[in-house]
């Protein structure tokens, strides 16, 4: 029953029946919609975490990760003024895993200092596994090419994933992913 469909089953079900069109599926207006409630509830961390886990699922191809880029700065300005909240840190960081996955999003991210905020979200909760799970996957994508790898080095992520792994010495899929972003 459609009833008990995920909310990405059901997305996906109306991108295949607009035959692949993200548009024509009406994502982007769900887009706009998650967008606006998390300008209007900027410091509700319950809202913008979920808002976050909801443009993650959004982000499954190149289409519709270039639409859900538009939000990099709402997704940053969220973790910004919600610094505190783990749950923001990692679900808006496990959103930024999947817009990293393109690289026109990867360079977005950035160019908008996505590393910086994800690196300070790893800071602020050096204990919280979830956090440095997402964080060292983000870390990951954003590490992608040579150019991208060099260039994360200078903003001092290899400190901050060496740092993470020892914390979470015992948890596997951390350091898997902290491995990952060298």
């Amino acid at each position: 029953p459609r009833d008990l469909q995920s909310a990405v089953e059901v997305a996906q079900d109306a991108i295949k029946g607009a035959a692949g069109d993200w548009k024509a599926a009406g994502m982007d207006v769900v887009l706009e919609e998650v967008i606006n409630l998390m300008d209007a509830e900027a410091d509700n961390a319950f809202v913008l975490s979920r808002s976050c886990e909801s443009l993650r699922y959004m982000a499954v191809d190149d289409e519709s990760r270039s639409a859900v880029g538009n939000s990099i700065p709402t997704i940053l300005r969220a973790m910004a003024l919600n610094e505190n909240s783990s749950e923001v840190q990692g679900y808006c960081s496990g959103t930024l895993v999947h817009l990293a996955a393109a690289p026109a999003t990867r360079l977005a991210i950035i160019e908008n200092d996505g590393v910086e905020a994800i690196l300070r979200g790893m800071r602020l909760h050096p204990g919280n596994s979830f956090v440095h799970l997402k964080a060292c996957a983000a870390l990951a994508n954003l590490a992608a090419t040579s150019r991208e790898q060099k260039l994360l080095m200078t903003k001092g992520t290899g400190q901050e994933v060496l740092q993470s792994m020892k914390t979470h010495l015992h948890d596997l899929s951390v350091l898997e992913y902290c491995l990952g972003a060298f």
